[in-house]
């Protein structure tokens, strides 16, 4: 990767707001100026943004590029455009996956009226019935066989209405009750997922995105700020030059109190699935 500009000549380099492309500010070229500079003239965002800065750039000056501040600033743009496209993938996936939730509503509620449905809840009501009567297996399994939805009883009708997309009574009487019992049964022994081995799955940040005023709050998780980041800051850093203090400085733009070990961890994480899904496939 090489970078060409104009050499900085007797005079103190700036560089812009990454995102407005206005307010510039300077960073000194002694480390003492820098470090004062940094910590006492900005908090806050601009803090962060000056900090990511002088990581770019000590990355920059240590792989003896012409113009380090120039470098870092074409590499943190890199990184703002790559968390940006995330966050509209983000959202480009949300409203898919909305858009395909509510198609499947729409065809499960079709499928809930069609006449093999119907007959095969007639019988798993019947039959669950038949259980809860104390039948023998085989006794409660040939009369649900035979049974029609006309030959059900009320609370059995009830159920199968219910088990075909009708919503239960606000005021329940005995039948109610029972039916809305009987429901549950055939829909605990039939229908419930089975669960999972192992430890249960964490929350994803999708589920976060919420509407806030005219526009979408998209939240992006630290694995999600790494995985944007990473290809710029690995681009400029080399084989041979540490980026993670830049890594780390753009991952607490979006979670300031993240680890350092732990984001060192899942970058390592994210290079072996790159390197792994680079590999070419033999035979």
């Amino acid at each position: 990767m090489t970078f060409s500009g104009p050499r900085v000549e007797e005079r103190q380099p700036r560089a812009e707001d990454p995102r407005t492309g206005r307010g510039r500010y300077e960073i000194g070229a002694d480390p003492r100026a820098k470090r004062q500079y940094t910590t006492r003239q900005y908090h806050g965002p601009m803090f962060k943004y000056v900090g990511l800065l002088v990581r770019l750039t000590e990355i920059a000056k240590q792989r003896d590029f012409d113009d380090p501040v120039d470098c870092a600033n074409a590499t943190m743009r890199k990184i703002f455009r790559a968390i940006e496209r995330k966050r509209s993938d983000k959202l480009n996936n949300w409203h898919y996956e909305k858009c395909k939730e509510q198609r499947n509503k729409e065809a499960s509620k079709q499928h809930l009226q069609t006449e093999e449905y119907i007959r095969w809840m007639t019988y798993l009501v019947r039959l669950e019935s038949n259980k809860l009567k104390r039948f023998d297996r085989d006794g409660a399994i040939e009369n649900a066989k035979a049974v029609k939805p006309a030959d059900l009883n009320p609370v059995e009708r009830r159920a199968l209405e219910l088990l075909c997309g009708q919503k239960g009574k606000p005021k329940k009487n005995l039948i109610e009750i029972r039916a809305q019992r009987l429901a549950a049964v055939v829909r605990q022994e039939w229908f419930s997922p089975k669960k999972s081995v192992g430890r249960p799955l964490g929350t994803h940040s999708v589920k976060r995105l919420v509407m806030n005023e005219e526009a979408y709050d998209i939240p992006l998780s630290v694995a999600e700020v790494i995985e944007a980041a990473l290809p710029a800051i690995d681009d400029l850093a080399g084989n041979k030059t540490s980026g993670l203090q830049a890594l780390v400085a753009a991952v607490h733009f979006h979670a300031p109190h993240a680890p350092a070990d732990s984001i060192a961890r899942m970058a390592s994480r994210i290079r072996a699935r790159v390197r792994g899904s680079e590999i070419p496939s033999t035979g």
